[in-house]
């Protein structure tokens, strides 16, 4: 059970009487028992099994446990309550968690996230927070945010700047099941304090579409090759790991009284009640929708007449912006180290008010479903010019990982990082990566070799012995701050995790009292089920997968009891006193995926 300081209670204390804002009566409109995603998350498995109905997020097929990856822990989701109670039941025996990974779980969700915000469980909703564009959000769970130049703590909320660890973490462990995250309800009056009901002056009423919207913040990774425990035998099974042609998400309900929680999808059809609960799909909204100003006038590109753009098929499901982004984006300004346009599995083939699918369909020849060219082939996409060709298959359809600390990486590359100010407590950038072509050869550039926005010099070409021999002079530490800049070898990580954006929409036609709570499905569909042949272009793995460079214990850091450093700081959890070499690999890349936490 997760245990917390005094410090912590009272951080606890003071963000809950923080969050209390009461209702003014400015409003010129209110809209009375609108619903509304219940707000909190609860500090341990035990409270959580116990009330499960307190929550914004029910743990009715929720149960915590272990990940040889996540020291803090996991939460496994499972397809239903019977297989989570079967795992284990938490009331019945509540110091019996299972420390393996269950082979029934569809899912998990871990909360250590690259500004240590997060807690248990990992996910919480907030309600009308008012510094946000849309007022209401699904996030990481936590209570505070630390700058980590300034030092100075905020609370955590919606309104957060982009970059500071807001999604939640859902890692998908089998491909083709439906994965539930089902939420809490009540009712809450919505206030507007720009714009009233009254028809006598139409460009001040909001009476034809009422709603809150909650922005759906989430990171979902493919860990498909995940090795697990088989709960009847207690044996391992290995699993090969899948590619994904898309992410499935929908909206519907599960009765929860039920152990088997089936899933009923939310009604849409105009000839029907409407369940008033389905998928913002519109891509701009009219701003007295957001209660924004009147005389907030700012047009955008994409919506010339409105102020709001909501949902952006180009945004559903996009890869890190540290590895595919424009110039200027708002989290990487020198744009991604693949191209410097964002990739992903855009638009989605299918949009719909209760389904958004980004697979299933045939989007062009040679791939199927939605996934951008630019991460499907960087090959004969933005590596087309150089000089000295790039291996085939890359990256095809979405790659997968497994238990990077057994060793186990899955298909996903090896990378070089650089620590430009030389500290292990802070995330690196990746500098170079391994194509596998060769046992003493060959490291590669990316499309910008600088990093400084600019294409080039060398893009995509070999990184010389002088250049390499420079790297592995200068290891990281694993305790100590040295002097700038430093090298690392990792797991390309973020290759296998997409960022998904959604807009859940809740009317007036939502009924708390028929649905107390209700569900988001999400799907990861497996490259078999969109009927992509074995022989297909995307499907077979590039080199790295199975050469491995000869050279990888030169990018050791320099462990605390290696007698040629002294430590001048405690490190914040990295691997120490080993002999690295392949073997070891593994423990070496769980150490830098605990301090960079890039998925």
């Amino acid at each position: 059970m997760i245990k917390y300081s005094l410090i912590r209670a009272m951080t606890v204390a003071g963000f809950i009487a923080g969050m209390l804002i009461s209702a003014t009566a400015n409003a010129l409109y209110i809209e009375k028992d609108m619903a509304a995603i219940k707000s909190g998350f609860p500090l341990d498995m035990e409270k959580w099994a116990v009330a499960p109905e307190n929550f914004s997020w029910n743990s009715a097929n929720i149960r915590q446990g272990t990940h040889p990856d996540r020291p803090d822990g996991v939460v496994y989701i499972f397809k239903n309550k019977t297989d989570a109670d079967a795992w284990w039941n938490p009331i019945a025996n509540p110091t019996g968690m299972p420390t393996t990974i269950p082979d029934t779980a569809v899912a998990y969700m871990h909360w250590a996230l690259d500004n240590d915000s997060g807690l248990f469980p990992g996910v919480m909703a907030i309600t009308d927070d008012l510094d946000f564009q849309n007022s209401n959000c699904i996030m990481s769970s936590g209570f505070i945010i630390i700058d980590s130049e300034t030092g100075v703590s905020a609370k955590k909320t919606c309104s957060n700047p982009a970059g500071s660890a807001k999604r939640f973490k859902l890692v998908i462990l089998q491909e083709d099941e439906p994965i539930d995250l089902i939420f809490n309800m009540e009712t809450k009056d919505l206030y507007y304090y720009n714009y009233d009901g009254s028809i006598a002056v139409p460009e001040l009423t909001i009476v034809d579409d009422i709603f809150r919207n909650y922005r759906l913040l989430m990171k979902v990774g493919n860990g498909t090759g995940t090795d697990v425990v088989d709960s009847t035998t207690g044996q391992k099974v290995e699993r090969v790991g899948t590619r994904l042609a898309g992410v499935k998400v929908e909206l519907g309900f599960t009765d929860v009284t039920d152990n088997n929680l089936p899933f009923v999808a939310t009604t849409t059809d105009e000839d029907v009640d409407k369940d008033g609960l389905l998928w913002e799909i519109r891509r701009c909204t009219d701003k007295r929708y957001w209660d924004i100003a009147p005389d907030h006038d700012i047009g955008l590109d994409e919506c010339p007449a409105q102020v709001r753009e909501t949902f952006l098929e180009e945004e559903f499901a996009t890869f890190s912006p540290g590895m595919f982004a424009p110039l200027l984006d708002k989290r990487n300004e020198n744009g991604g180290y693949w191209d410097k346009a964002p990739a992903g599995m855009v638009p989605p083939a299918v949009q719909k008010e209760n389904e958004i699918n980004s697979g299933t369909d045939t989007k062009n020849t040679p791939q199927v479903g939605a996934i951008t060219s630019n991460y499907f082939d960087v090959a004969a996409n933005q590596a087309a010019g150089s000089s000295i060709p790039i291996p085939d298959n890359m990256f095809g359809y979405m790659m997968y990982y497994g238990v990077f600390s057994d060793d186990d990486p899955g298909n996903i590359p090896l990378g070089i990082y650089i620590d430009e100010d030389g500290d292990p407590a802070t995330e690196g950038s990746l500098y170079a990566w391994w194509d596998g072509s060769s046992t003493s050869c060959c490291y590669r550039w990316g499309i910008d070799r600088d990093h400084d926005g600019v294409v080039g010099p060398d893009a995509w070409g070999i990184v010389s012995d002088t250049d390499l021999a420079e790297m592995k002079a200068r290891p990281l530490s694993e305790t100590e701050v040295l002097d700038p800049p430093r090298y690392e070898l990792g797991y390309m990580d973020d290759l296998g995790g997409l960022n998904m954006d959604t807009f859940i929409k809740l009317t007036p036609d939502y009924k708390v009292n028929i649905h107390p709570t209700f569900t988001v499905r999400i799907t990861g569909q497996s490259i078999a089920d969109a009927g992509v042949a074995a022989s297909a272009p995307g499907v077979a793995d590039g080199d790295w997968a199975t050469t491995l460079p000869a050279d990888a214990s030169d990018f050791d850091p320099i462990a605390p009891d290696d007698p040629a450093t002294t430590p001048t700081t405690s490190s914040d959890g990295g691997s120490s006193g080993f002999s690295l070499g392949w073997i070891t690999l593994g423990l070496l890349a769980l150490g830098l995926l605990l301090r960079r936490r890039r998925f």
